[in-house]
């Protein structure tokens, strides 16, 4: 269906609307782990935007975003810098606050400064998802210093926030078990696991072990190591490899061997050679006097 947008778009010679068109279908194969397509889908809809003289912000910022996942950090930063030139809306200032915070996490450098601005901006325009969010940011940093009692004030926020949206609370119950099994607090520890079915196979592992029942977190880390390789490097999430990369050294156990990144196997962008020549008559066209 996100094909048929694309091609549509073409055929009315409507730029805006194919830049959503091609950013949607980007985020729809970046779900299936196709970050290589995803990453030169947002590239394509961002110098159709320019072409066209329109808004560039939507194109940037996943970009931006997804460079974080894939480790290519100074792309990141070029991204940000650009849209923070721009004209934003309250949403697209804050998504960048936090994803900003995403990436000093990610670079190990101080994110209170992004934090700081992410609950600004917040305060500005509050909503309950983001609140949620940026509780579960500042439960991760508090987690990475070992300030567990914090990290388990944030993620009891965000999981009451979540109930209150009709959200999943999966995610953040399984964080918050690993929060209380590394308080000593076994059991309350279970009950939030019980209500963490559908969180992700790394988090399950995390909690598991910060349990010690390292026979039900071996499995879960082996499948969580899987899920971050994706594509293989350098198209698999940098951070998600890393901590699954600590998870299977913590339990004694080698990452498993996983196939190497082939081109072959991604998807083709829809209409490629059409959006290409449709940038190159847009851009002629600003060109001409």
């Amino acid at each position: 269906m996100r094909e048929l947008d694309i091609r549509l778009g073409l055929q009315q010679r409507d730029p805006s609307g194919l830049v959503i068109s091609l950013v949607n279908w980007a985020l729809s194969i970046e779900a299936e782990d196709h970050n290589y397509t995803a990453l030169r889908t947002f590239t394509l809809a961002h110098r159709l935007a320019v072409a066209a003289g329109g808004r560039q912000t939507l194109p940037l910022r996943h970009r931006a975003r997804l460079a974080i996942e894939l480790g290519r950090w100074d792309e990141a930063e070029a991204d940000h810098a650009a849209i923070a030139a721009r004209e934003l809306d309250a949403h697209d200032r804050l998504t960048l606050a936090r994803d900003r915070v995403t990436l000093a996490i990610y670079r190990d450098a101080d994110p209170a400064p992004w934090l700081a601005a992410a609950w600004r901006e917040h305060q500005r325009t509050p909503r309950l998802f983001d609140l949620a969010e940026l509780h579960a940011l500042e439960a991760r940093v508090a987690a990475a210093a070992g300030a567990w009692a914090a990290a388990e004030t944030h993620l009891c926020e965000a999981l009451q926030l979540a109930r209150r949206m009709g959200a999943s609370v999966a995610r953040f119950s399984a964080r918050l078990a690993t929060c209380l099994a590394h308080l000593d607090r076994p059991d309350e520890a279970r009950r939030a696991l019980a209500d963490a079915r559908d969180a992700s196979d790394r988090s399950l592992a995390d909690a598991h072990l910060a349990l010690g029942e390292r026979d039900l977190a071996g499995p879960l880390a082996l499948a969580a190591y899987r899920d971050a390789w994706g594509e293989g490097p350098p198209w698999a999430c940098v951070d998600g490899l890393r901590e699954c990369a600590g998870l299977l050294d913590r339990l004694g156990l080698p990452p498993p061997e996983l196939p190497p990144f082939d081109p072959a196997r991604s998807p083709q962008i829809a209409c490629e050679a059409e959006i290409e020549a449709f940038i190159a008559e847009l851009a002629a066209g600003r060109a001409d006097p």
